[in-house]
Order: structure tokens, then sequence, then C-alpha cells
């Protein structure tokens, strides 16, 4: 299982516990740990990347599984 697999289903397996105790705050996690709370992607984003190397993180915001949505977009240029 790749490093990114394992961080999401860490964070699957506690998105409600996670999202209970800090809804909206943005969880970092790290090696199948979090490292801690930000109140804005730009700032979780910016404490990882002075401690990490790109691909060993995951940066998620904590909301409840039904809180959640995709977004999926298409295009019609053609390479």
């Amino acid at each position: 299982m790749q490093v990114l697999d394992r961080q999401i289903a860490y964070f699957q397996q506690h998105q409600t516990q996670l999202a209970e105790e800090h809804h909206g705050e943005f969880v970092l996690i790290h090696a199948e740990s979090v490292e801690g709370f930000y109140e804005s992607e730009l700032d979780a984003y910016t404490a990882a990347k002075r401690r990490y190397d790109a691909g060993a993180f995951l940066i998620r915001q904590c909301l409840r599984p039904e809180e959640e949505t995709t977004q999926m977009f298409h295009s019609r240029i053609a390479i």
C-alpha cells in the first residue's frame, strides 16, 4: 500500500472523531498520525512543506462524511 493510501485510510477511519473535535479545521497527517490542526489549508500546507517531502503528508478538512461533496470537471478540449 502506498504512503498516501495509508494516510487516506487513517483519515477515513478517524474522520467522524476528527470532525466532532475539530469541525471545519484542516488536519495534517504524516506517517499515519495527526501532526496538527490548522484554521486554513494554506497554514497546514506551509507547516507541512517545512517538515516533510511532497507526497509524504495529507491535508484534509475535518468534515463529517455526509458534509463532503465530490466535484467532477469535464473539458471538451482535445489534445
